[in-house]
This record gives C-alpha cells, sequence and structure tokens, in this order.
C-alpha cells in the first residue's frame, strides 16, 4: 500500500501510514525514528492486550452479575407473579414456580461442583506440600546434627591432647618465672621463650637474633608442608618496670623483617592492663600466655595464606583479631583458660589414692577449659574465613 503526504510525494506506508523517514508516533503524532517507531508499537500491542484480557475479565464479571441479575428478577418475578395472581387457580401458581426453579437449577448445581472440586483440590495439594516439606526438614535435622557431633568429636579429641601439652609448659614457665631474682634479669626469658617455640612448633624454623644485630629476640618462619608461608617475631623483656619504647622499637622491627605478627612477652605492664593488649600494632601478653598466642598468631598466618587476601584485607582481619584477643569477652577466656588450668594441673598432682575421688571435678575442669577454647577459636576462625559477626566485640 502507498500513500501521499501532504507534499504530495509518494512514501511507503507503515502502521501508522509513514515510511522510515516520516514516522509518527500514533499518539503524539510527533517524528520519531524506526526503532522508536517500532517500540511504540510494541507498547501499543502489549496495551492492547492488556485491554483485551480487562474487557474479557470485565465481560465474565458482567455475565456473573448478569445471571445473578436474572435470578433476582426471576424471584422477584415470581413474588409479585404470586402477589398479582392470588385470586388466580393454585395450579398455575405453582406450574410458574416449578418453571422459575427448573431455570436456574443447572447453574446452581453446575457452581456447586465446581466449588466441591476447588476445594478437594486445594486440600490435596496442601497435604502433598506439608507431607514433603516435613521429610526434607527431618532429613536436613538429621544431616545438621549428625555433622555437628562429628565436628564436635573431632575438635575436642585433637584439642585435648593438645591442651595437655600446653597446660604443663605453661605451668612450667610460671615456675620458673616465680624462681627468678633481680639479678637474674636479661637474656634468661628469651632463653625460656626460644626453648619453649622449639618445642612447640618443631615444625617451623625458630632463630636467635644475634646481640648486637638490630632485629627482634625471635624469629619464627612457619613452615606448611615444607614450605614457609609467613613469619612472626618476638621480643622477650624481664624487667622490673613498663617501658613504652619496646613496643615502638618491635614494631619497627615487625616492618623491617615483613612479618605477620609481632609479639612482646614481658613480666611487667601498664598500670591499667594484664594478660594481653596490643600497642603500637603489637601484641603484648605474659610468659604464661606466649605459647597460646603463638597458636592462635601461627594459625592465622596459615589461613590468611590460603585465602590469598590482598594487604588491605589481612589488615583488617589482623586488626580484628587483636581486638578480640584483647576484647573484655576475651579478657574472659584467658580466665577462664588459665584459672581452668592452674585447677586441673592441681588435681593431676594428687596422690594417685585421689584418682577415684576427684575423677568428676576434673572431667568438669577439662569440659570448662574446653569450651572457652572452642568459644574463642571458633571467633578466630570467623574473623580469619571471613564470616565475621558483626557488633561482636
Amino acid at each position: 500500500m502507498r500513500a501521499v503526504n501532504l507534499s504530495g510525494r509518494s512514501v511507503h506506508s507503515h502502521r501508522n501510514g509513514l515510511d522510515h523517514d516520516e514516522c509518527r508516533c500514533p499518539w503524539c503524532r510527533q517524528t520519531v525514528s524506526r526503532d522508536e517507531l517500532i517500540e511504540i508499537q510494541v507498547r501499543q500491542d502489549e496495551l492492547v492486550s492488556e485491554i483485551e484480557e480487562q474487557v474479557k475479565s470485565r465481560l465474565i464479571t458482567e455475565r456473573d452479575a448478569e445471571i445473578e441479575r436474572v435470578r433476582q428478577e426471576a424471584a422477584a418475578a415470581i413474588e409479585a407473579a404470586e402477589q398479582a395472581i392470588v385470586k388466580r387457580e393454585a395450579s398455575i401458581r405453582k406450574e410458574a414456580v416449578t418453571a422459575a426453579n427448573a431455570a436456574l437449577a443447572p447453574k446452581l448445581a453446575e457452581a456447586a461442583q465446581a466449588k466441591k472440586l476447588a476445594e478437594q483440590r486445594a486440600k490435596a495439594s496442601k497435604t502433598a506440600f506439608e507431607a514433603t516439606l516435613k521429610e526434607r526438614l527431618a532429613a536436613q535435622a538429621e544431616a545438621a546434627a549428625k555433622a555437628k557431633n562429628e565436628a564436635i568429636s573431632a575438635v575436642t579429641v585433637r584439642f585435648f591432647t593438645e591442651n595437655q601439652r600446653l597446660l604443663e609448659k605453661n605451668k612450667e614457665m610460671e615456675r620458673l618465672l616465680e624462681k627468678k631474682t633481680a639479678n637474674e634479669l636479661g637474656d634468661e626469658g628469651e632463653i625460656d621463650l626460644f626453648d619453649a617455640l622449639m618445642a612447640e612448633f618443631p615444625a617451623d624454623q625458630i632463630a636467635r637474633v644475634p646481640k648486637g644485630v638490630p632485629g627482634p629476640d625471635i624469629l619464627q618462619r612457619v613452615f606448611l608442608n615444607g614450605v614457609c608461608v609467613g613469619s612472626n617475631i618476638f621480643d622477650a623483656k624481664n624487667h622490673k618496670a613498663w617501658q613504652n619504647k619496646w613496643t615502638a622499637k618491635l614494631r619497627q622491627d615487625q616492618i623491617a623483617a615483613g612479618a605477620a605478627h609481632a609479639v612482646l612477652v614481658t613480666t611487667v605492664f601498664p598500670a591499667d592492663r594484664r594478660h594481653l593488649m596490643v600497642k603500637d600494632g603489637v601484641i603484648v601478653c605474659g610468659p604464661a600466655q606466649a605459647v597460646a598466642v603463638a597458636h592462635i598468631l601461627r594459625a592465622a598466618v596459615i589461613r590468611l595464606q590460603s585465602l590469598k587476601l590482598s594487604n588491605a584485607d589481612r589488615d583488617e582481619k589482623t586488626a580484628r583479631l587483636y581486638s578480640l584477643m584483647t576484647s573484655d569477652r576475651a579478657t574472659g577466656w584467658w580466665d577462664r583458660i588459665f584459672e581452668a588450668t592452674d585447677e586441673l594441673l592441681d588435681v593431676e598432682q594428687k596422690d594417685q589414692a585421689w584418682q577415684e575421688k576427684t575423677r568428676t571435678k576434673r572431667t568438669g575442669l577439662i569440659r570448662a577449659v574446653q569450651v572457652a577454647h572452642a568459644d574463642f577459636t571458633g571467633q578466630i576462625d570467623r574473623i580469619i574465613g571471613g564470616d565475621a559477626l558483626e557488633g561482636l566485640i
């Protein structure tokens, strides 16, 4: 089909009567591109479809309304007829009522049947869904319970073995520190720490930095499957008074060595701190906590290396780890661990005749240590692994 515009020139006719050079919006008659016209026409088709659906729905509604209206009119007509033909024969009135009821009976019966069928289908669907949901929830709960029990058993066995060694080592270090006098200050704290690290981490490379060489007292190179994955440094201070310059110096040693963590092991703390603190980016702890802290930081080095994080992500996770280790909540964990440790060692050193009598108490103390350790290490794993709990610290 061809059409002629106002200038008399022939053009190819489209749905709006113009070719692609003179396409116009069918709504506002403004000139539009061919793509815009196609989009408008597609939308117009969609609107037409929507209108058709609305009209169809409205027709159905109107039909139902008409049926109801007819029924009501029929009933009204019956009532009016009854009033008008009171004097007519009873047989005629009976026939009129029967005819009206017969006309409505099929539609009413059809509606009742449809309602009954819909209710049956809905009930069957609900029953099937509830049965399937119950079965799936039961399977998931069983699998979760089994996995939890296996994980708890594995962690309990592993921790109990490792914890016994830590408890003995910590107690030994505490006894050695109690025997020290003012004349013994100096290198002995460093030697004790070096021996403890050597005994705890045989797979790592533990080296003392020679006297006169700038740097920390001890360098720990962490090895995993024969490969070095990072390092930590340690300084041991066995003095009578705290000095702020210790942490600043150790922080510089950490940067120079490229170490992941720096730990200052000291017998003295600032007046307002105990157990653990972080100063100048350095972890400060007592000798009794040194091995436990070293275990935590070594695990952090391995986990962070496996995650292959950026430097910014490593710094962020390290900061959060330090914050957790020195938080009020962690102080409670440390207190519980060391109090339970001291009591447990006292029980273990009792005479053999008291073994049976103290078995219940010893088991309770072991569980107390396990619960505190599980809580603490669980939070550390979430931070290092990326599953952080916001607002915990």
